[in-house]
């Protein structure tokens, strides 16, 4: 579903590459977390495993579908069609109620006003959303922005869902509404997801961690390992000492 062939990348600002000869591949219907200290490349191979930055090198394909030397526009395309995001800000639309904000991507795509107002409402009902679809963001709470913004994410029927910190602002209770819907879309529609957080719990709730320090993948553990738990506090603790 997702592969990165020996994929780096630089910004000018930096001093070394925020990415570094990563490869990765990641199956159809995988839950996988990224963690890592701050600064160690964990918000930048999402962007890039996504379309919205170009490697230097390397090689970035999802779906089948090569990433890395398309035109932006060709990018665009496939990602509004392909993936959906969520990230720890929300990122919603301001002037646009919560029906408009979840219909968006489909408006964007020229999708027929019938098969919007079905998947909007369809939606709505899913990520227990009743009564709050004429409000705007600004009176929204945290976690109903959220469920917003993943709504808005899962509108195009994507196969791949990309989330940058998705519980990063929310409180324990509402983090944890966010996991369940996540953990949910995983196991009943078989969602391939790749999330960057830096809490051990939500990191908890996937079946693979990947442990990211200077824009490399140091360890790749699975789920099924007896001993992820340990795995993953002696390597934070790592980077501590």
């Amino acid at each position: 579903m997702i592969t990165l062939e020996g994929v780096s990348k630089k910004y000018p600002s930096g001093e070394r590459p925020a990415v570094e000869e990563v490869g990765l591949h990641v199956e159809p219907g995988e839950f996988v977390a990224v963690m890592g200290p701050s600064g160690s490349g964990k918000s930048t191979l999402l962007n890039l495993i996504g379309g919205l930055d170009v490697p230097d090198q390397g090689k970035i394909s999802i779906d089948g579908l090569s990433l890395h030397n398309l035109l932006e526009k060709r990018r665009t395309l496939i990602r509004r069609r392909k993936i959906g995001y969520i990230f720890q800000n929300y990122k919603l639309l301001p002037k646009l109620n919560v029906r408009e904000n979840i219909a968006f991507p489909m408006s964007m795509d020229r999708c027929p006003r019938e098969d919007i107002q079905i998947r909007v409402q369809q939606l709505i009902s899913d990520l227990d959303l009743e009564g709050k679809e004429h409000s705007f963001p600004a009176e929204l709470s945290g976690g109903q922005q959220q469920r917003v913004a993943i709504a808005r994410a899962l509108a195009m029927q994507p196969r791949v869902i990309l989330a940058d910190e998705p519980t990063g602002n929310l409180d324990y209770r509402r983090s944890y509404e966010v996991l369940e819907i996540l953990s949910r879309l995983h196991r009943k529609e078989r969602l391939t997801i790749v999330m960057v957080t830096h809490d051990l719990s939500v990191a908890g709730c996937a079946e693979r961690v990947l442990l990211l320090e200077d824009g490399c993948i140091k360890s790749d553990i699975r789920q099924t390992e007896v001993n992820l738990q340990r795995a993953l506090e002696d390597f934070l603790a790592k980077l501590q000492t």
